[in-house]
């Protein structure tokens, strides 16, 4: 059986969702993508509830140095430094997995060249419409297809404000807390409401 070792950057609400996702479906995943999943390291500025501490660290070359870890999971948020370091990790080798649209946004080119020169994936599919897979769609299955306008609301955060006001009569700021309590908000959604 193949395995893909992965380091995580950042342990915030995406990060731990994250962790928590890989560990506890670990069978299921492994079934589904005929690999196994295993975090090696998570970076994190410091050492927080639910972070296992063998697995801690807040010196990113512990990381890019660390040749048993083949892919790399951004979950920091930001343009910095989150950029630097999706940059340095693929310099290091490794993939990169980001559902940071505000650096995907930014420094779009500068991570595509990376990951072309050191002949690795840049998978960005998780920053787009809450993670539909919209983009693999159009540019697989729908690539005959000439498209010239995407209508609708395609941000998760958005979309379970909207719901919860319409469906569930609650206030924006009711909305807005409940979707970061559950973690489909972070704890700064400008980018995703504004």
């Amino acid at each position: 059986m193949k395995k893909l070792n992965v380091a995580i950057l950042g342990f915030g609400t995406v990060g731990g969702g994250t962790y928590r996702i890989l560990r506890d479906n670990a069978d299921i995943i492994t079934e589904r993508c005929g690999a196994e999943i295993e975090v090696l390291k998570i970076f994190s500025r410091s050492l927080k509830s639910g972070l296992p501490e063998e697995l801690y660290t807040d010196k990113i070359d512990d990381i890019f140095s660390d040749d048993s870890i083949d892919c790399v999971v951004e979950t920091m948020g930001g343009i910095q430094p989150a950029t630097e370091y999706m940059i340095g990790a693929m310099d290091a080798g490794k993939h990169v997995v980001s559902a940071n649209k505000a650096a995907i946004a930014e420094s779009w080119d500068e991570l595509n060249k990376a990951a072309k020169r050191n002949k690795v994936s840049f998978l960005y599919e998780a920053s787009v419409g809450g993670g539909i897979p919209v983009l693999t769609a159009i540019k697989g299955q729908l690539s005959g297809n000439r498209f010239t306008e995407v209508m609708g609301i395609v941000n998760g955060t958005s979309n379970f404000i909207l719901t919860k006001m319409t469906e569930g009569g609650l206030s924006y700021s009711e909305a807005l807390k409940q979707a970061q309590e559950l973690g489909f908000a972070e704890s700064d959604p400008k980018a995703d409401v504004e």
